[in-house]
Order: C-alpha cells, then sequence, then structure tokens
C-alpha cells in the first residue's frame, strides 16, 4: 500500500531531489531560527537563553527527524546547502551574537563566547534527537516522555545558564 503524496506531485512542485532536499533544509533552518529570533539587548538573557534552550529541546525530541537531516547533511560537508541557506545561517548566528555581546557589555552576564554559546546549546539539546537511539538504550527506555523533556531541559538550562553566570528560573 502506497502512502503520501503521489510523485508526480511532488515533480509539479520541485523539478527534482536536490530542489526538494534544499526545500526541507530551508525548512528546517527556518524553524530552528523562528525560536530565537525577537531577542534584543534590553531582554533579560537568563529568560532568553532558558527558553531558546527548552523549545530547542523540545522541537529535538518531538522532531528528531529534522535534526538528524541537518546533521547528517553538515557531517557530509553541507554539499547540498545553496548560497543563499549558507548566508542566512551566517548572518543569522551574527546577530544573535551581537545581543550576547552587548549583554556582555551591560554586565548581564559573564563573557563568554557567543559562537561557542550557540555551538555548545546547538550540540547539547540536538544530541538527544541525533543520538536517540543510544541515550535510550543507556536509560532503559523505550522513547521519550514528557517528564524527560522537562529532565532534559532543566538540567541543560541549569549547565549552561551556570556557565554564563546567569540562574535559572528553578533548581535541578
Amino acid at each position: 500500500m502506497q502512502r503520501g503524496l503521489p510523485k508526480a506531485n511532488l515533480l509539479y512542485y520541485f523539478s527534482n531531489k536536490a530542489n526538494l532536499y534544499n526545500t526541507v533544509l530551508e525548512g528546517i533552518v527556518h524553524q530552528w531560527d523562528r525560536f530565537f529570533t525577537d531577542i534584543t539587548e534590553d531582554d533579560d538573557p537568563a529568560e532568553s537563553l532558558e527558553s531558546y534552550i527548552r523549545i530547542k529541546v523540545e522541537h529535538a525530541l518531538n522532531y528528531p527527524n529534522a535534526s538528524k537531516i541537518f546533521a547528517t547533511e553538515i557531517i557530509q560537508g553541507a554539499p547540498n546547502m545553496n548560497d543563499k541557506l549558507r548566508q542566512y545561517v551566517h548572518d543569522n548566528l551574527t546577530n544573535k551574537c551581537k545581543v550576547i555581546e552587548s549583554w556582555i557589555a551591560q554586565g548581564k552576564m559573564n563573557k563568554v563566547d557567543p559562537h561557542h554559546l550557540f555551538f555548545l546549546i546547538w550540540s547539547s539539546t540536538q544530541y538527544y534527537a541525533d543520538y536517540e537511539t543510544q541515550v535510550l538504550l543507556i536509560t532503559d527506555k523505550q522513547s521519550y516522555h514528557t517528564e524527560d523533556i522537562e529532565r532534559i531541559s532543566r538540567f541543560l538550562c541549569h549547565m549552561i545558564l551556570s556557565g554564563c553566570g546567569l540562574k535559572p528560573t528553578y533548581q535541578l
């Protein structure tokens, strides 16, 4: 039994697999970026970063294939990412890093390298999706549950925010 869209419908909108794949990659990046686009220099860094970490964990665990697709693309050297998407990723991260630098300059948080802060957040939140099989095997679980998402979020918020000299809204 065949399920999903007929191939002819896909080819109508996407002339080839490469265009379809690039559209999927763009969708993943745009979905992730919408989680942390409205930050400003006036925001509270602890609240903003905590919210971002929690949303990233929840999204990674609810949509693990998105994380796995993107990770695979990056591990392969991003051969399918077009220049437009590369520039978009670069520019968005640069803008977010400027806000982090402003928070540091205002004394709102410890001096950290903003790029590496984002790399840490991305890698730690996406780890639970990318290495889902390993995590579930080690923790003797068949799947993630709501309480797992909460426990992971609390742990990552505590570790990351503490390293930035910030206090999460709750303790472990």
